[in-house]
């Protein structure tokens, strides 16, 4: 009988900080624990629109150091991954959009040491 592990990747790249140092959010400048955001999701690294226009390297290490918060709004408003890589690929462009915007404000006036719940 066979038996089956679950593994897990464990990245040590360049562009990772200690997970559990508390920091400032890219997004809401809170002091969290952080978890890293890539830009360009994951899922769309494969897709050709993305391998035309941007290295591996990039795709993989542009993104964002944002607290848990910030980063489930962030797939809450906007779920589509596809949609968030062509046109939220950069932190100013994730803030044009007006519901995580509002959101972000929203959250920054927050405690820090208490996870919100969200929708």
């Amino acid at each position: 009988m066979s038996q089956r592990y679950n593994t897990v990747n464990i990245r040590r790249d360049t562009h990772m900080k200690d997970k559990n140092k508390p920091a400032p959010c890219e997004l809401c400048q809170r002091e969290r624990q952080l978890t890293f955001h890539h830009l360009i999701p994951k899922r769309c690294h494969r897709l050709s629109y993305f391998k035309k226009r941007y290295t591996k390297d990039e795709m993989k290490k542009t993104g964002l150091w944002i607290c848990s918060d910030c980063h489930s709004a962030i797939h809450r408003y906007i779920p589509n991954e596809i949609e968030l890589g062509k046109k939220f690929y950069t932190k100013d462009l994730l803030l044009t959009h007006a519901e995580l915007e509002k959101y972000v404000q929203w959250i920054a006036w927050r405690k820090p040491d208490k996870k919100v719940r969200t929708r």
